[in-house]
C-alpha cells in the first residue's frame, strides 16, 4: 500500500512545537513579562560579548604606542575601561539571568509536566496495557521540557538572534581587515555543520533503542527497594540476581554510549584540527597582509580575538538547527500521543429518566490490545436496576474483565453495550459520577484516614459524620477507635507517626471508601472480601446486602460463595463465555453445573 502521507518540515514542526509549548506553559502576563527580560538580556550580552575584539585591539594599539616611545593616555584609558566596563556588566546581565531563568524554567516545566501528566491520566484505560505508550511519554517527558527551555529561556534561546548580532558585528570588524581573511575564520567556525547533525540525529535514535531497556533496567532496580516486595526478595534470596540482572541492562546502554562517544570525539578531533588549520591561515594571511603594509599590527589581535568570539556564536547557531530535526522527530511524537483521545471528555449524556435502570450487553467479545485470544466471547445479558448480581467462576474465566466493561474501563471489540438503550460509552462520565467500583487490586493511599474515605466522594470531605459512617459501613471503625489522633492518623510508612496495617485492615478502609460514594445507583464490588478471614467475610457480605436497597444495582464477583445464596441472581463465567445464569436453588438443580460444583467443593472443605 502506498504511503502518501506527506513528511512535515523540521520548521514546520518547530512552530508547531513552540506553539504547543507556549499555550501550555505561558497563560500569565507575569511569565511573558520574566521571558521578555530574560531575551533582552541575552541579546544585550551577546552584543557586549562582540565588542571584546575592538577592545583588545586597542589595548594592543596602546602597547605599541608605548613601545615606539608614544604614549596617549586616551588609547589605554579607552581599551582598559571598555574591558572592565564589558566584562562587569556581561557578569551582572549574566547573574541575573540565570536567576530568573531558573525560575521562569521551574515554572514552564511544571506547566508542562501537569499538561503531560493529566493527559496521561486521562486517555482511554486500554492503552495502559500497550508498553509503547509508556515509551512515549518517558521520551516526550523527558525531553520537550528541556528543549523548550533551551529554546525559551536559556543561552540557547538566543542563539539564532544573538548569536546572528553577534556574528554580523565580528564580520563588519573582520571586513575591515580582509575579505578573504574574513571567509577563511567563517569556513573554520562553520566546518563543524554536518559533525552536529550527524550527532543530533543518532542521539535521537540512541536514546530510542535505550528507552525500552532502561524501563527493564528500573523494573528489576524498582523491585529491590520496593516495600511490597522487599520481603519476599530477601526471603528467595534473589537480590543478587535482581542486581545483576540490573546492572547486565546498564552495562549494555553504558557500552553503547561510550562506543558512540568514541565516534563522536574522533569526529570533534577532525574537526577541531581541520578548523584550527584554518584559522591558522587566516593568521598567517593577516601576518602577510601586515609585512604587505595592507595592515596595521593591531588588527593581528583584532582578528586573532574574532575567531574566539566568532567560536560559541557560530556553535550556538549550527546546534539551534542541528537540533531542529529532534525537536521535529519529538514533537512527531508527541502530536502522536495527543491523538490518543480523551477519556473525561466522552460520555456525559444526562438520563432521560433519572437513572440507571437497565444495562445491556449485546454479542459483546474482547480481547486485550495487543492480543489476539478473546478473553470473554459473545456475552448477551441485560442487568435491571435494583438486581443484586454475583459473578462467579474459575480463575482466568473472564469475571474482572467484564466488570472492567460494565463500568466502562474497556470498550468491547466486538458487540456493542447499552445503558438504558442508549450506547453506553454516551454514558460514561455520567455512571463514573454515579456507580462505585471497588476494585481487586485496590490502591493503597499512604495518607490520613480522612483521606482515604473522602477520595471516594471529595464533595462530602469536610462532613465528618459522613465519613464515620462509611467507616461504620466498611467495618474499620473499631480500628479507628484504638487510634490516639482519630480519622486524622496517617496510614503506611511514608509519614513519621503512619500506621502499618494488615491486609485485611486495608481492605476494610477501601471498602469504607466504596461506601462513600452515597449518591451510586450501581455498585460494584471486585473480591471485596479476599483478604478477610471467613467471619470478616460473612460479617461484610450481611453488611453490603443489609445496605443495599432497591433502587442500588449491585455486582458482586467473588471466588468464595459466602453470599451467592443471598442474591437475586448468579452468572457463572468459564473461557470467556455465560455458562450458567439464575439464582441459587435455580442453578443447584443443574446436573454436572459448574456453580453446584464449585459450591459442594467449598461446603465439602468446611464440612
Amino acid at each position: 500500500m502506498k504511503n502518501n502521507k506527506k513528511k512535515k518540515s523540521s520548521v514546520y514542526l518547530l512552530i508547531i512545537f513552540l506553539t504547543k509549548c507556549i499555550r501550555i506553559s505561558m497563560k500569565t502576563p507575569r511569565n511573558w513579562f520574566q521571558a521578555i527580560r530574560l531575551w533582552i538580556f541575552f541579546l544585550l550580552e551577546y552584543i557586549f560579548a562582540a565588542l571584546s575584539a575592538t577592545f583588545y585591539e586597542k589595548l594592543f594599539e596602546g602597547a605599541l604606542q608605548i613601545a615606539n616611545g608614544e604614549f596617549f593616555l586616551y588609547t589605554l584609558t579607552y581599551a582598559l575601561s571598555g574591558i572592565m566596563l564589558q566584562t562587569a556588566v556581561i557578569y551582572i546581565l549574566r547573574s541575573r539571568r540565570n536567576c530568573w531563568a531558573m525560575k521562569l524554567s521551574n515554572d514552564i516545566e511544571d506547566e508542562l509536566d501537569a499538561y503531560l501528566d493529566r493527559h496521561f491520566c486521562r486517555i482511554s484505560y486500554e492503552h495502559y496495557n500497550n508498553p509503547k505508550v509508556y515509551e512515549d511519554i518517558a521520551l516526550i517527558q523527558g525531553n520537550i521540557k528541556g528543549m523548550f527551555c533551551d529554546l525559551f529561556i536559556t543561552e540557547k534561546s538566543m542563539a539564532l538572534f544573538g548569536s546572528a548580532a553577534a556574528i554580523i558585528i565580528n564580520a563588519v570588524i573582520l571586513l575591515r581587515v580582509n575579505a578573504w581573511v574574513a571567509i577563511l575564520i567563517f569556513l573554520g567556525n562553520l566546518i563543524g555543520i554536518w559533525q552536529r547533525f550527524y550527532q543530533a540525529k543518532h542521539n535521537y535514535y540512541r536514546e530510542i533503542a535505550d528507552v525500552s531497556e532502561r524501563r527493564w533496567s528500573a523494573s528489576y532496580f524498582n523491585v529491590i527497594g520496593n516495600r511490597q516486595t522487599v520481603k519476599e526478595v530477601r526471603f528467595l534470596g534473589i537480590t543478587d540476581y535482581l542486581f545483576k540482572a540490573w546492572e547486565n541492562i546498564t552495562r549494555k546502554i553504558d557500552r553503547r554510549t561510550r562506543r558512540l562517544s568514541v565516534t563522536y570525539s574522533i569526529f570533534d578531533l577532525c574537526q577541531a584540527l581541520i578548523s584550527g588549520a584554518i584559522n591558522v591561515a587566516a593568521l598567517i594571511l593577516t601576518v602577510y597582509l601586515i609585512i604587505q603594509g595592507q595592515n596595521s599590527a593591531p588588527e593581528f589581535i583584532l582578528v586573532y580575538y574574532a575567531q574566539g568570539a566568532l567560536q560559541g556564536p557560530a556553535g550556538d547557531l549550527i546546534n539551534f538547527f542541528a537540533n531542529l530535526q529532534t525537536i521535529g522527530k519529538y514533537t512527531e511524537k508527541w502530536l502522536s500521543f495527543d491523538q490518543y483521545p480523551d477519556e473525561e471528555s466522552i460520555g456525559n449524556v444526562p438520563p432521560e429518566n433519572g437513572g440507571i435502570n437497565r444495562i445491556r450487553f449485546e454479542n459483546v467479545s474482547f480481547k486485550y490490545p495487543g492480543t489476539e485470544r478473546r478473553v470473554l466471547n459473545n456475552i448477551s445479558l441485560s442487568i435491571f436496576e435494583g438486581e443484586k448480581i454475583a459473578v462467579v467462576g474459575r480463575n482466568g474465566s473472564g469475571k474482572t474483565t467484564f466488570v472492567s466493561l460494565l463500568n466502562q474501563l474497556y470498550e468491547p471489540t466486538d458487540g456493542k453495550i447499552f445503558i438504558c438503550n442508549t450506547p453506553a460509552k454516551c454514558w460514561r462520565k455520567y455512571l463514573r459520577r454515579n456507580s462505585m467500583t471497588l476494585f481487586q487490586d485496590y490502591p493503597r493511599y499512604e495518607n490520613t484516614i480522612r483521606d482515604n474515605i473522602k477520595f471516594g466522594n471529595i464533595r462530602r470531605e469536610t462532613d465528618e459524620p459522613f465519613l464515620i459512617s462509611c467507616l461504620k459501613k466498611g467495618g474499620f471503625y473499631d480500628k479507628l477507635q484504638k487510634l490516639p489522633a482519630g480519622i486524622e492518623t496517617p496510614v503506611g510508612t511514608y509519614y513519621p507517626d503512619g500506621i502499618e496495617l494488615s491486609g485485611g485492615e486495608w481492605q476494610r478502609l477501601a471498602l469504607s471508601r466504596a461506601w462513600a460514594r452515597d449518591n451510586a445507583q450501581l455498585m460494584i464490588f471486585d473480591e471485596p472480601t479476599s483478604a478477610l478471614d471467613a467471619f470478616g467475610e460473612s460479617l461484610v457480605y450481611k453488611q453490603i446486602l443489609a445496605l443495599l436497597d432497591d433502587t442500588k444495582t449491585a455486582v458482586i464477583v467473588s471466588h468464595r460463595l459466602t453470599i451467592t445464596p443471598y442474591v437475586d441472581r448468579i452468572l457463572v463465567f468459564d473461557n470467556g463465555a455465560i455458562v450458567e445464569d439464575g439464582n441459587h436453588e435455580e442453578l443447584m438443580k443443574i446436573d454436572n453445573g459448574i456453580y453446584s460444583a464449585l459450591y459442594n467443593a467449598q461446603a465439602n472443605l468446611y464440612n
